[in-house]
């Protein structure tokens, strides 16, 4: 939450195993439910200056232990939530990649 300042992220091939954060844990599978009630994204927490964005081949680890690749539905989620992204590097498919770079035109997308 006090990374106010940050500009650039670049987390290719990460993968998330939040299985053990007692936090997050309890949270997990909703987080990754396209229908959940919670509404959070990727990076929430420090989004409003983020200009330049690389989640290229991330996956992150389920509840059951088995890697999954980000959904479509939270990259989408992000790049909606973020008023200030200018590049984004992901594993968007192009029909979504199409269909954002009409709602926001202003994005490069990669």
């Amino acid at each position: 939450r006090s990374l106010e300042n940050l500009q650039e992220l670049h987390f290719d091939n990460i993968l998330c195993d939040w299985r053990f954060d007692k936090l997050f844990a309890p949270l997990m599978n909703q987080f990754f439910e396209e229908d959940s009630r919670i509404q959070r994204f990727f990076f929430f927490a420090c989004n409003s200056n983020l200009e330049r964005v690389s989640l290229k081949g991330g996956r992150y680890i389920g509840m059951d232990g088995k890697e999954n690749d980000f959904p479509q539905f939270a990259l989408i989620r992000f790049v909606r939530r973020t008023p200030t992204l200018k590049w984004f590097r992901s594993d968007l498919t192009e029909q979504n990649i199409i269909s954002l770079s009409k709602e926001r035109p202003e994005i490069c997308f990669l």
